[in-house]
């Protein structure tokens, strides 16, 4: 039996006629505002407001709000509900599989299923501008496979159109509030409205909702943890070569990374890429990079023990 969240959610579809908007006049001249919230395939359009620009005059309102269908509109303001089950099957297939296990700090752990089993992983999120970044971090599993398991989460991503950007380490969806709501307005014949001069904000509501929203003009941003952004941006090119096949490149990356030190954040995030002692043993890479230390050293005894 699906969960109730999940069963309301695909229950209300968006009306037929599509969303509804009152027109309002102000200073900067017009703007539409939603008339009640919208329910569409992604979740729900809580509440919108979009900007017409100035107005000439006199102006035939006889079709009223929705004279304005295709004009170029901008974001004001925004509350998006966001169901997590209708994203993932948005952007999911075969071989892999995406769930949503629990909020966690400044993010949402998840269980990804590719081709070699299960990796469990954290996404955090930060939204830059109208720009939404995941980072996946904390990666782990029970079975051994071929790759590390950052790597495979990175190669599930990439896979699917979402890879990690090679100066960041993170996913980054540009345009995320545009994005939502070209799902909800375009297929009503509306022209999706820009969002490039917003700040937003994304919230954690459960297992498997969020809401993404527009700041207000005098609104803080949340908080934001740098250190795992820190760690992800200095292995970024390294874990970029991974993702590409390329071990030597990125072993001989990572150890010129460590000769000039390594946070102990830095070290965690690259021992899920095995590139360091992870709970259980060094990974793969580790040990090969452990080998080479040792020869290089010109001691065999420890080189033969590895």
């Amino acid at each position: 039996m699906p969960e109730p969240a999940r069963a309301d959610a695909r229950s209300q579809g968006p009306p037929p006629d599509g969303p509804r908007f009152a027109l309002r006049f102000d200073a900067e001249g017009g703007a539409l505002a939603l008339a009640r919230p919208f329910p569409f395939a992604l979740g729900l359009l809580e509440s919108l407001e979009l900007t017409l620009g100035p107005l000439s005059f006199p102006l035939d309102l006889s079709a009223g709000p929705a004279r304005f269908r295709t004009r170029r509109t901008h974001v004001r303001s925004a509350s998006i509900r966001l169901e997590l089950d209708a994203l993932i099957d948005a952007v999911t297939e075969e071989p892999f599989g995406l769930e949503p296990l629990r909020p966690t700090d400044g993010g949402m752990a998840f269980a990804l299923r590719d081709a070699f089993g299960v990796v469990a992983f954290d996404a955090r999120a930060r939204l830059e501008g109208s720009t939404l970044r995941l980072l996946p971090e904390d990666a782990r599993t029970v079975l051994e496979a071929p790759a590390p398991p950052l790597v495979r989460v990175a190669l599930a991503a990439r896979e699917r159109g979402f890879a990690l950007e090679e100066s960041r380490g993170a996913i980054a969806l540009p345009r995320a509030l545009t994005a939502a709501l070209t799902v909800a307005l375009v297929p009503f014949g509306w022209r999706a409205p820009d969002d490039r001069a917003c700040r937003l904000a994304l919230e954690w509501l459960g297992p498997r909702r969020v809401r993404l929203r527009t700041l207000s003009p005098d609104e803080p941003a949340p908080p934001i943890d740098l250190g795992p952004w820190d760690a992800a941006q200095r292995l970024a090119p390294i874990a970029q070569r991974l993702a590409e096949g390329d071990a030597d490149g990125a072993l001989l990356g990572f150890d010129a990374l460590a000769e000039r030190g390594l946070s102990s954040g830095t070290l965690r995030r690259a021992a899920t890429l095995g590139l360091g002692d992870a709970p259980g043993g060094a990974g793969p890479l580790a040990a090969t990079l452990a080998l080479r230390a040792a020869l290089r050293a010109g001691d065999p005894d420890r080189a033969s023990g590895l």
